[in-house]
């Protein structure tokens, strides 16, 4: 077992890394990924990357920092993605939790796949009070291979809705979309200044939450986007009304489907529900390049649902050492739990 602690160790795994399995198995578990929250999201967080090696070869990782005294998975604090530990099987990962538990640090694993095996694994190695609770789920909208028009895969509501939609773009002007991807650094930056202006011309911008304000996850996206465009992987979807680009979508093609990872659109065209008509394009991305599905990220909202009730759930899983340190922060965690059923009972 090895701990890494900077990007140009970690960078150095390459390949190796994308061999082996995740349980959620996603960009956001993939090598770019990881090397991208390393670079642009650690700050004055600690790396420790815990590895296993096998007669030289990578056998299982875990993408991890060191904060406030806990292990958490690199980037998932400022991205909110799932994501979780690569392996190659259950004995290189029980050797990985093994290696985790040694550093005798609490562990916080946010939004990783509901079952995974690391919850097992973690009770088996012991030497810890591991909690484990649902946080959200994660949509996704398959695509049956022998469907062949969008509609066929949404509901009467949503295709009514966006037959309106069509018609109030056109008011504007005639909608048309068009999915991107872009191959030389020239064709990027033109396609992402687009992004970063529409995706800020909204509740995003209002909010400092868009790319353009948020500086280290802009600058974190834009870096990915980089990468993945190397791997022939990125996809930027750009809808037009009236000549004018009303909506924006950052997006990963990878394993047979289509990624989401942002959108955005210009208010000035809501009345025309861009969002709708953007996610419209997606769906027949998916269905002219024979994908398997949309692939929402993120969590589970009423607009996703809207497109697709069927979701993967995730969960929180907790582990606290039998050390005064991690006994201090279960402590910690259970007053809080407590104060905050007591505020709900106190609402009622």
């Amino acid at each position: 077992v090895t701990v890494l602690k900077s990007a140009g160790e970690v960078a150095s795994l390459g390949d190796a890394w994308n061999r082996l399995t995740a349980d959620f198995d996603a960009p956001t578990a993939r090598h770019d990924w990881v090397c991208t929250a390393i670079e642009q999201l650690a700050g004055s967080g600690e790396v420790v990357v815990v590895c296993v090696f096998d007669a030289g070869d990578l056998v299982a990782a875990a993408p991890l920092i060191r904060r406030r005294g806990r292990l958490e998975l690199i980037g998932q604090a400022e991205l909110g993605e799932p994501g979780g530990f690569v392996y190659r099987d259950a004995a290189s990962l029980h050797r990985l939790v093994t290696g985790i538990a040694a550093l005798r640090s609490p562990l916080v694993l946010d939004d990783i796949v509901a079952g995974s095996p690391v919850v097992k694994a973690l009770r088996d190695v012991g030497g810890s009070r591991v909690v484990v609770r649902a946080s959200s789920a994660c949509p996704s909208l398959e695509i049956p291979s022998e469907v062949d028009e969008v509609g066929v895969v949404l509901s009467a509501s949503l295709r009514s809705d966006l037959r309106r939609a069509q018609r109030r773009a056109g008011e504007f002007g005639a909608p048309s979309f068009e999915m991107h991807t872009p191959t030389s650094p020239e064709q990027f930056n033109s396609l992402w200044s687009d992004v970063l202006r529409v995706e800020a011309a909204g509740w995003k911008g209002r909010s400092g939450t868009a790319l353009r304000h948020d500086a280290a996850v802009g600058a974190f996206f834009a870096a990915y986007s980089r990468r993945a465009m190397e791997r022939k992987e990125l996809r930027l979807g750009v809808l037009d009304i009236a000549g004018t680009t009303a909506a924006v979508m950052v997006a990963a093609e990878w394993d047979a489907r289509l990624w989401l990872l942002k959108i955005g659109f210009d208010e000035r065209y809501a009345a025309a529900s861009p969002g709708l008509l953007l996610l419209e394009g997606a769906v027949a991305h998916v269905l002219g390049r024979n994908l398997r599905s949309l692939e929402f990220l993120g969590s589970a909202a009423p607009w996703t649902r809207r497109w697709t009730q069927v979701e993967r759930p995730l969960v929180t899983v907790r582990s606290y050492p039998y050390t005064a340190r991690g006994l201090a922060a279960l402590g910690a965690a259970a007053l809080r739990s407590a104060l905050k059923s007591s505020r709900r009972g106190e609402r009622r």
